[in-house]
């Protein structure tokens, strides 16, 4: 089995485990600091971060070499990427950012920002 990993992968895939591990420490903040948000802006943060991370290593997953995989595997994996995940991912980002809009124009921006 070979994965062709480049050093932006590296990189990338350790900026989300970082977001995701600053979220999940400061997750208590975003419930006593706002709990006046129209919309759980942590967990759409905390969905968003780790889709893209998943997309990433999926496409680092189909982009290479894998000869303990057969034919099929490949197909079902490449089905799920771009069938569910990226759809998933496109859908959670409109979400995202209407959920960003109503607090932006309820005016609780302590929601998206630390006081």
């Amino acid at each position: 089995m070979r994965v062709k990993l480049t050093c932006e992968d590296c990189v990338l895939s350790m900026v989300f485990c970082y977001l995701i591990a600053v979220l999940l420490a400061t997750w208590q903040e975003f419930r006593y600091v706002a709990p006046s948000c129209p919309q759980p802006i942590q967990v759409w943060l905390l969905g968003d971060y780790f889709t893209f991370l998943v997309c990433r290593w999926m496409l680092v997953l189909l982009q290479s070499t894998f000869t303990l995989f057969h034919r099929r595997t490949l197909a079902c994996v490449s089905l799920f990427t771009f069938l569910v995940l990226y759809p998933f991912l496109v859908v959670w980002t409109a979400i995202g950012t209407l959920w960003f809009v109503q607090i932006v124009k309820a005016s609780v921006l302590e929601c998206v920002r630390r006081t």
